[in-house]
């Protein structure tokens, strides 16, 4: 009896052979597997959408951050991904990647020859990402204050525009 209930609360136990066959088998049945963060993220949805739209067969793989959803298709193992700009960025400029479309309403400065969705005909297709730096609940007025003025700062400096740009 004891023998039996242990057996229940331990897990399966890991199969690198089955793990494979049972990636394999997946790869083969779906037609297209798009990445990135999730799952219940704007990338997600944002890939819902486009599925619906295009009337394609997609299933989402969600990571657990922007850069292993770039290695994966680095690596051959999802055939697309979506990610912020900044994580794009240095594999776009080496031609590692290459931007299909992007998810905001207009282009964007630094990729003018990337249509967006809505541009490539895919009409409900749009989705912004939203990125903040945060602090404790409790932070002083002060200091929160001096931690705004040099975001603000940084964010004007014509080199920090460039780099990005670059």
């Amino acid at each position: 009896m004891g023998d039996v209930a242990r057996r229940g609360v331990r897990g399966p136990r890991f199969d690198r052979t089955y793990w494979r066959r049972r990636r394999a088998l997946w790869l083969r049945s779906t037609s297209a597997l798009p990445a990135s963060i999730g799952p219940a993220t704007a990338s997600q949805v944002a890939f819902g959408m486009l599925k619906r739209e295009a009337k394609v067969d997609m299933t989402f793989i969600p990571f657990s951050g922007y850069t292993l959803a770039i290695q994966a298709l680095l690596g051959k193992q999802v055939t697309a991904a979506l990610a912020d700009l900044s994580t794009l960025q240095g594999q776009l400029q080496t031609g590692k990647l290459r931007a299909l479309a992007t998810t905001v309403r207009a282009r964007i400065d630094t990729l003018l020859d990337v249509p967006t969705a809505i541009e490539s005909g895919y009409k409900s297709v749009e989705a912004e990402f939203f990125g903040a730096v945060i602090a404790p609940a409790k932070t002083p007025k002060q200091t929160m204050e001096q931690l705004i003025g040099w975001f603000k700062t940084a964010i004007a400096d014509s080199k920090i525009k460039a780099r990005f740009a670059a």
